[in-house]
């Protein structure tokens, strides 16, 4: 396994959580209900999967190894988290590691903002 077929996964399960996270806002805002209740509480439940998860790899567990793989191949890794990396390269937006964790943090209680909005 090197560094960028671990970007690619990375990559894909990124997409993959931001899909379920905006399809979940959708279909919790439209629907409502107990749907939207079910669809909060999974989002509070994945929310907290995650920070235990990141919590035991010091991060999240794809940036650490594909830090590390890059080492590895004598490249040199970038500093922080990959969201704030690659937004700057890719899209010239400048975020700091607790800016990259709140956009993390509000993606994936998307579904619970629609479950809110349901409400209203």
């Amino acid at each position: 396994m090197n560094a960028r077929t671990v970007f690619f996964a990375h990559l894909g399960f990124n997409g993959l959580v931001l899909v379920v996270a905006l399809g979940g806002f959708g279909l919790a805002a439209v629907v409502g209900g107990n749907v939207a209740r079910s669809v909060a509480a999974m989002a509070i439940m994945e929310l907290i999967g995650f920070a235990l998860v990141w919590q035991a790899w010091h991060g999240c567990p794809f940036t650490q190894l594909e830090k590390r793989l890059l080492a590895k191949e004598g490249l040199s890794a970038y500093e922080g988290p990959c969201l704030a990396h690659y937004a700057r390269q890719w899209l010239g937006v400048s975020l700091t590691e607790r800016g990259a964790d709140v956009v993390s943090v509000c993606i994936i209680l998307l579904p619970a903002a629609g479950a809110m909005l349901s409400l209203l």
